[in-house]
């Protein structure tokens, strides 16, 4: 195999006689920042920070194996003085962070395998995540290691029946959870299934689901959950089809804290009728009868529906029930030259090993791994775009949830629009989630809006900034922890100058601010910083 050097727009790449393509890039930033911040808890503290970030990232590209994995590392020095005891500190900090994936074409749209991951420095409590950094509150970080592999089965070829299956397996570990010193060390197995009836099937079609999770923790829950729902249809006349719907769902919490076992299951089955007129265009009508443990059957409607209207716009979702109560589901996507569109609304027993080492990120923009700079990123051409190695949807709004092994009902709502043209790139975010602890400990809402922008100013010049607002509602037990119910409001812009081919300058200007009923967390913050940027290949 014969290698070929290429060296062109600061990328240093090698390619060979089959097709295969592995290309390097590497940056060295070196910044000063001064913070002035206070708090409740200090007087007025000022920071002068010196910062040192050589970064390495590498793509391979060829017919059956792709992969990508980008690795930074952080020296920070940091010389305060003033806060409640007027003294002066020096501390001297190194962060290590990376991220991954890679994917194994087995056989070409049969078989895939993949594996992704990431470390990186997260806040226990999620209320802190728009104020600590590894600048300001590193000793509040908790480092976090993620890594998945999984596999992807498709055998959509079949006339008669269509098969898919797919499984993960992943590691999740944290140095410290909320409210306590000691460790996260999680594996999590996830399996799924569906059958379908296949392209020749005319009279009946049918479409059966399975899931299954199972989750071992260090600590205190184990957990599986277990999800299996099919649909039978028997066409009348037309396109207009008589619907079975089937659902039953198990879900496990054990304690090994306490040696004992919670048990949530639930059961429906219905009857209707279904304007089918293929898996992409289908609307569902049924009416159910249900079993929650060992209540008696209750009777409701329910509701399914899949329109793609064009290749540019598709819609679909759900309602009915589960052992909580209604239950929901939505997505919509839309695609038009200069905007994009997601819409989605998500329900899910679940916990911070399967968000995390699970994580699909749907979004308007695309970046490269681990960055989160909009001045990186592209709208995508379509809705149904397939990332490339190194790529993955923007992460603009998300906030990390709390470091904990505790078993959650989670309610996710996430609107997001995307503008690019010519020399403007704008992403708007709403996110509203309800997470409610099934201990019955506590319930935690989650709202943030987030609006990131970036002009092109001229040739040399970039002007962008972010504004994000967060709140924080709590809800506990007056017999357990207190929490924290915060407003978190965080704004910065940035002037980049380009000074040659290698090398930007960047200022910047942060505002932080946090408001709380509880006493000694408010918190102002106000930092400059000036970057250099030299891209070394």
């Amino acid at each position: 195999m014969k290698l070929v050097y290429v060296f062109a727009s600061g990328t240093l790449a090698f390619s060979t006689l089959a097709n295969a393509e592995l290309k390097f890039n590497s940056n060295f930033m070196a910044s000063y920042v001064n913070d002035s911040s206070k708090s409740e808890a200090f007087s007025r503290r000022k920071s002068n920070i010196l910062t040192l970030q050589p970064s390495l990232g590498a793509v391979y590209t060829a017919k059956k194996v792709q992969g990508a994995a980008n690795v930074k590392y952080i020296k920070v020095n940091n010389n305060a003085s003033g806060g409640a005891s007027d003294i002066e500190l020096n501390q001297n900090n190194t962060f290590t962070s990376f991220d991954y994936n890679g994917r194994l074409n087995v056989i070409e749209n049969v078989l895939t395998l993949s594996a992704v991951g990431a470390q990186s420095y997260n806040n226990t409590i999620a209320g802190n995540a728009l104020v600590n950094d590894e600048l300001f509150g590193s000793q509040e970080l908790s480092k976090t290691q993620r890594n998945t592999a999984s596999f992807n089965l498709n055998l959509s070829q079949g006339d008669w029946i269509g098969l898919g299956m797919g499984g993960s397996y992943s590691n999740v570990k944290s140095d410290r959870q909320v409210y306590t010193d000691s460790k996260l060390d999680s594996d999590n197995t996830s399996l799924n299934a569906q059958i379908y009836s296949g392209d020749e099937v005319k009279l009946v079609n049918w479409n059966l689901v399975g899931t299954y999770n199972e989750t071992n923790g260090s600590g205190f829950n184990d957990s599986i959950s277990q999800m299996y729902q099919g649909d039978f249809r028997v066409g009348l006349f037309s396109e207009l089809n008589l619907v079975f719907t089937g659902q039953s769902e198990k879900n496990e919490i054990s304690s090994t804290d306490t040696d004992s076992t919670s048990n949530f299951d639930y059961n429906s089955y219905g009857l209707g009728l279904s304007w089918y007129h293929s898996a992409q265009r289908f609307i569902d009508v049924t009416y159910n009868r249900s079993t929650r443990d060992e209540d008696e059957t209750q009777g409701f409607l329910g509701l399914k529906f899949n329109w793609r209207f064009t290749s540019r716009t598709s819609i679909h979702g759900e309602y009915g029930r589960r052992f909580y109560g209604e239950s929901g589901s939505l997505g919509l996507s839309h695609k038009t030259r200069k905007i994009r569109t997601e819409i989605t609304y998500e329900e899910d027993v679940t916990n911070y090993t399967r968000l995390i080492a699970g994580d699909v990120i749907t979004g308007s923009f695309v970046c490269p791994i681990g960055s989160s700079d909009i001045l990186q990123c592209f709208q995508p051409p379509s809705i149904n775009y397939e990332l490339q190695p190194g790529e993955e949807y923007s992460n603009f709004s998300f906030i990390v949830p709390e470091i904990s092994e505790a078993e959650i009902l989670r309610k996710s709502f996430i609107a997001n629009i995307g503008y690019s043209f010519r020399k403007v790139n704008s992403n708007l975010t709403f996110r509203n989630t309800n997470t409610e602890y099934l201990d019955g400990s506590r319930e935690q809402q989650t709202q943030t809006i987030s609006l990131n922008n970036s002009l092109q100013m001229n040739r040399k010049s970039t002007l962008s900034g972010s504004l994000t607002y967060t709140r924080f509602d709590n809800t506990v037990d007056e017999d357990r922890l207190s929490a924290d119910n915060d407003e978190v409001l965080s704004a910065n812009i940035n002037f980049t100058r380009k000074i040659n081919r290698d090398l930007n300058a960047t200022i910047s200007y942060q505002h932080t601010l946090r408001r709380s009923p509880v006493q000694n967390r408010d918190f102002d913050s106000d930092r400059i910083s000036l970057q250099l940027k030299y891209k070394l290949f």
